[in-house]
């Protein structure tokens, strides 16, 4: 029997504000709206571009190091995620939206209700294509394209995905996975955004240990969620996407109990080090 959800508060909603995969532009940064929960009058996010010498900031960590630097007054607590995180006020910043993009692919001609996100949605120009989608329907049109041999899976891992897992885990899953891969020699990235609400965290410990999953619960659509014994895995992030039940995972990171609920957040982890199922 597949596990209830309904005693930790999840129920989906509507997205009626910038969630993840939209972008906003705040000062001299372009920044990835991060996750579902948006506080009012506020959009929780993380620098992903500098504006004015072209760089793109690559890792977590480093979008975090910039804004405890140039933005610490944007550090906010919110009980909803159990974390201090950068909130840009909505005032202040331009919305990206994705789904405003008039110009389509020809990749994007095989989807319904798909938007263009990344460096094609800040630029206007970029080498491969992110697409986001809150309709579920098309995950099954990324496995057909797959088994029909129009796309193909991805060979390579960039050394700047590497951060906090390691590069053959990265490249046996990327292999695996339907949610990214290569249309006509061109990478492409595909969330599937489903918004889904929690109770708030009630408080956070220290984590270090190796846990199993049970259930793929949520595998392509965000937030992932996975259940690995009494936790329950989540992430925004398509490293973490598509994992398969059996799989052990050794996770150095935090635990965030909720109500009815013990969270491990994925992207929040320090060390990720998978046992595989093949």
């Amino acid at each position: 029997m597949k596990t209830d959800l309904s005693r930790c508060g999840y129920r989906v909603y509507p997205n009626d504000k910038p969630v993840e995969g939209y972008m906003i532009k705040y000062d001299k940064y372009i920044w990835a709206v991060k996750g579902c929960f948006q506080p009012d009058d506020y959009i929780i996010g993380m620098p992903r571009y500098n504006i004015a010498t072209g760089e793109k900031i690559k890792t977590l960590a480093d979008g975090m190091k910039i804004v405890r630097i140039k933005y610490p007054k944007l550090v906010t607590y919110f009980d909803d995620i159990g974390e201090y995180v950068p909130a840009v006020p909505t005032a202040d910043a331009e919305v990206l939206d994705p789904f405003e993009i008039t110009s389509r692919t020809e990749f994007t001609m095989y989807f319904k209700d798909v938007g263009i996100t990344g460096s094609l949605l800040y630029k206007g120009e970029g080498n491969d294509i992110d697409l986001i989608s809150f309709n579920p329907e098309n995950y099954n049109k990324l496995v057909r394209l797959r088994e029909m041999g129009i796309t193909s899976p991805l060979s390579y891992v960039r050394y700047d995905e590497i951060e906090g897992m390691g590069k053959d885990d990265m490249l046996f899953l990327k292999r695996k996975r339907y949610l990214e891969g290569v249309y006509q020699e061109t990478p492409y990235t595909f969330k599937i955004v489903q918004c889904v609400h929690f109770k708030p965290v009630l408080r956070s410990y220290q984590f270090e240990g190796i846990v199993n999953i049970d259930e793929s619960l949520r595998p392509f659509s965000m937030p992932l969620i996975y259940k690995a014994g009494d936790y329950l895995l989540t992430s925004y992030r398509i490293r973490y996407s598509e994992l398969k039940e059996g799989t052990r995972i050794f996770i150095k990171g935090r635990l965030y109990e909720r109500e009815n609920m013990m969270e491990i957040n994925l992207d929040r982890a320090e060390r990720i080090t998978f046992q595989l199922i093949t």
